[in-house]
């Protein structure tokens, strides 16, 4: 909850665009989602069938 509010301060005192904070969410959020794809699919083994 603190760092929510940091967080918002800084945006607020930055004079950023309030959609600013969920772009970075969502990249953010992309980046761990391609990540744990990339990692899952390595952890597979593909074998001929």
């Amino acid at each position: 909850m603190l760092g929510q509010l940091r967080l918002q301060r800084l945006v607020h005192r930055l004079k950023l665009p309030e959609y600013t904070l969920f772009a970075l969410a969502a990249v953010v959020t992309g980046g761990l989602a391609g990540l744990t794809a990339v990692g899952f699919h390595n952890a597979i083994e593909f074998r001929p069938a």
